[in-house]
């Protein structure tokens, strides 16, 4: 197989409890051949000084520059994070991740086999896992939906049972009109694809993979993933999404509304983007009284 060069964009915002974890995930990768670019959001414990010793014992690890103070919007972050990626020919491919969260160590390698066997989809996703932050790797099968509570009831089973990947002739339809069975830390992007349609950041805090899913699907509408969960997504109670879980639904509604300008759609398929806007505004609700 070839070993194209993956370039993997880190997030981090305080993320110090975690940031160990998730690098050794990184050099536990079986697939070699990638170079990494952590992107600190101006954290204030001590995530930057931990990310910057590894940039001193890994020749392929890097750390940007911070922008401004503050933390920058997730859109915003993890954009520059890919950026310096976007202009590096020795690029293939794009995966994202944040320093709370961990791979697999076979991820890498089965994703970019994928890839490079369908050379057509542009976009790889897997399933995963959801760790709770304090409770162990027995956690991941009994996660919280939203947030951390009594709130909100656990569903048992990883990503993928809750959220089902639609296999159809449609998939930008697919994500737009129903739900996004792609999560966050198992992306992989094809970068010239990404390049092409992806110019900006957004303003987003939680759904900006949302909206670069959206964008490329609209263009090329082919995907290929990994039926196994290849990452763990952790939960923890410092998160955006778990502090504003009512947000989190705006924008995604927010995605969907802009989204329905990606392509021309028919008036049956608005009907059923409307349908799936209707229902996100009663999660919103939900969401509100239950806060």
């Amino acid at each position: 197989m070839n070993s194209p060069k993956v370039g993997i964009a880190v997030n981090c915002f305080n993320h110090e409890p975690f940031i160990n974890d998730c690098v050794k995930s990184i050099l536990k990768q079986t697939y070699k051949n990638y170079e990494v670019i952590f992107y600190d959001s101006n954290s204030t414990d001590r995530s930057r000084e931990l990310l910057y010793e590894y940039t001193k014992y890994h020749k392929n690890f890097k750390l940007d520059k911070p922008i401004g103070s503050g933390i920058l919007p997730i859109g915003v972050a993890r954009f520059n994070a890919v950026q310096p990626f976007m202009y590096d020919n020795s690029i293939k491919y794009i995966a994202i991740m944040d320093a709370d969260d961990t791979w697999r160590p076979d991820k890498l390698k089965l994703q970019v086999k994928v890839l490079e066997k369908y050379r057509d989809t542009k976009i790889c996703f897997s399933d995963c896992f959801y760790l709770h932050w304090g409770m162990g790797i027995n956690q991941v099968e009994d996660y919280p939906v939203f947030i951390e509570g009594e709130v909100y009831n656990k569903v048992r089973g990883n990503f993928h049972h809750k959220y089902p990947v639609i296999y159809g002739d449609d998939p930008f339809l697919s994500v737009l009109s129903k739900y996004n069975f792609m999560p966050c830390p198992t992306l992989i992007f094809e970068k010239e694809a990404f390049k092409e349609c992806i110019k900006h950041p957004s303003h987003y805090t939680s759904a900006e993979d949302y909206d670069w899913i959206l964008r490329i699907l609209s263009k090329y509408n082919k995907f290929t993933n990994v039926a196994l969960p290849l990452a763990y997504y952790r939960i923890h109670s410092k998160q955006l999404t778990q502090k504003t879980p009512a947000r989190c639904t705006m924008e995604e509604i927010d995605v969907v509304k802009n989204a329905m300008n990606y392509r021309v759609l028919t008036n049956k398929e608005r009907g059923k983007v409307y349908r799936h806007l209707v229902w996100l505004y009663m999660k919103l609700l939900y969401k509100e009284v239950a806060k």
